[in-house]
């Protein structure tokens, strides 16, 4: 059922995997420890508040590539009935607020059944037991309005985060005249000082601003860098090109995964060739990749991600394939993407095959590439290939003409493809049939191999209108076959002759006489 949903966005490969797994829980809010009360160990961390497990999980992170790993665990938890915790902030001192609605809130939750309006909730603080509270945490006893920028500037790097916020949100609100400060501030020692710095300057916005924000690109630390690109990707700033394009080498994944995601939003054309290349040295990094491919998607230029389509590396071929059949005019041909299918790599080849399988009027191109897909039986991943293009196109005539040839027998007397392949195929046939089917479907369905008489009647279900019904009544008949299966093909008759034989109706009557197992006895 994801198909349906995710039909509408463009792709940039599979889908990624999830930062941590929670379960089959309601999360309703998150917050991300910002103050040092709680320690070291814990700034960074999100806590979540899950509505329907009256608990508050706390999930550590850490660095994985160009994203994040979690590892969860319950921070605090009650039995109490009718607690739905809400929502979990962190106060200006560092202490956590805990939203509690009680058992009055109950929309969009299927597990609350009615309002119990007696059970009213509540807000509720922790703090860590020791914590010195801060002095002032919010900063009300500081002088703000008269504060010059440059004295605004020390508290860009102050412990307390509200008091952090204060000071950039002031000197955002002075515009040009903080950009000066702003910009002596890249050069603090302070980590925090120099990452709001280059906060205050992206809310200002103007072009004084991005210039100076831009000299963050080059800061020593990774850190610094990423918020930089962030920068860039919020202001749109078009004279930031080159320097993201060099950014997308950094040493830092994180780095390179936000250089990509403004490259995108700057739509230049010019950063095809350096994302591209970007990709073909990214292993084991879906994340970053993502970032990448997405890039392409985002800048959408058809004439220069095509060139992508002969770049020297597997992965960067991947990268422009992917966009390049997604983009509205991209004028995607048959000929690389089953190129891409025939290639040794892996990656190619798992890329190749959806946007493939999706142009049914690739016909032509199909039935070439099947004789090589089924060229090496011991070569699993070419055959899975060859079954999923055998399915996708069997209503082409080229490739009904194809499977023609396959299902008469070799010199030897076997058919030339594995029959569970072509059975499997005919069964998705809906709406398609061809005459040269029905010989191999009724020797399949006659065979000792079960596996291969249950795909043939399932293949024969598909295509029940062909008449099918005295071949289904005579396996019916067999006794050496298992009930299940003789009650199977008894089902698939059904509708053609509507008088049951004796032993027939003896057959599906004989679960419920002798107590058989649920599964028989619904079936019958």
């Amino acid at each position: 059922d994801q198909e349906p949903v995710l039909a509408e966005f463009r792709r940039s490969g599979d889908l990624l995997t999830a930062l941590t797994l929670l379960g089959h829980v309601a999360p309703s809010g998150t917050t991300l420890v910002q103050h040092e009360a709680w320690g070291p160990e814990f700034q960074g961390n999100v806590f979540l508040a899950e509505f329907n497990t009256r608990r508050i999980m706390r999930i550590a992170l850490e660095r994985d590539g160009a994203t994040f790993r979690g590892r969860p665990e319950v921070f605090a938890s009650t039995a109490t009935d009718g607690v739905h915790f809400t929502d979990v902030i962190e106060d200006a001192d560092g202490s956590l607020l805990v939203v509690d609605t009680g058992a009055w809130f109950r929309m969009g939750c299927p597990t609350s059944g009615v309002a119990r309006p007696d059970i009213v909730g509540g807000i509720y603080r922790i703090r860590r037991a020791g914590a010195t509270r801060p002095a002032d945490p919010r900063g009300n006893s500081i002088p703000w309005a008269q504060f010059s920028p440059a004295a605004m500037i020390e508290y860009l790097g102050d412990s307390r985060p509200a008091v952090r916020e204060r000071a950039v949100s002031g000197l955002a609100r002075k515009g040009d005249a903080a950009v000066v400060a702003l910009g002596a501030a890249l050069g603090d020692r302070r980590y925090l000082a120099r990452s709001n710095a280059v906060w205050a300057l992206t809310r200002i916005g103007t072009p004084a601003a991005r210039a100076a924000a831009r000299r963050a690109l080059g800061d020593s630390d990774f850190r610094i860098r990423q918020v930089a690109c962030q920068s860039v990707f919020t202001t749109i700033d078009r004279n930031a090109s080159d320097r993201l394009t060099a950014l997308l080498a950094d040493e830092a994944p994180a780095v390179k995964r936000e250089a990509a995601r403004a490259l995108g939003r700057l739509k230049n054309p010019a950063a095809i060739p350096a994302l591209a290349d970007a990709a073909a040295v990214t292993e084991n990094d879906p994340v970053l990749m993502h970032a990448f491919v997405q890039a392409l998607n985002e800048i959408e230029h058809p004439a220069e991600i095509r060139k992508l389509l002969a770049h020297r590396h597997p992965r960067g071929r991947r990268a422009g394939l992917i966009a390049l059949s997604q983009i509205p005019n991209g004028e995607l041909t048959a000929g690389p993407v089953f190129d891409a299918l025939r290639s040794p790599d892996a990656e190619l080849r798992s890329a190749a095959l959806p946007i493939a399988i999706k142009r049914t009027q690739w016909g032509p191109e199909a039935a070439d590439f099947l004789p090589f897909a089924f060229a090496d039986a011991k070569d699993t991943a070419r055959t899975e290939a060859g079954a999923r293009i055998l399915t996708a196109f069997i209503a082409a005539p080229e490739v009904r003409g194809w499977l023609r040839t396959q299902l008469e027998p070799s010199a030897t007397g076997s058919p030339r493809l594995s029959p569970r392949i072509a059975i499997d195929a005919i069964a998705s046939a809906t709406g398609t049939w061809d005459d040269s089917w029905r010989g191999p479907l009724l020797s399949a369905l006659r065979s000792p191999d079960l596996a291969l008489a249950q795909a043939a009647l399932r293949a024969i279900a598909t295509h029940r209108a062909r008449d099918f019904g005295a071949e289904l009544l005579e396996v019916s008949r067999d006794s050496a076959r298992p009930t299940a299966f003789r009650v199977a093909a008894l089902q698939t008759a059904a509708g053609g002759d509507k008088v049951m034989e004796a032993d027939a109706f003896q057959m599906l009557i004989e679960p419920f006489i002798t107590g058989g197992s649920p599964e028989a006895r619904m079936q019958a």
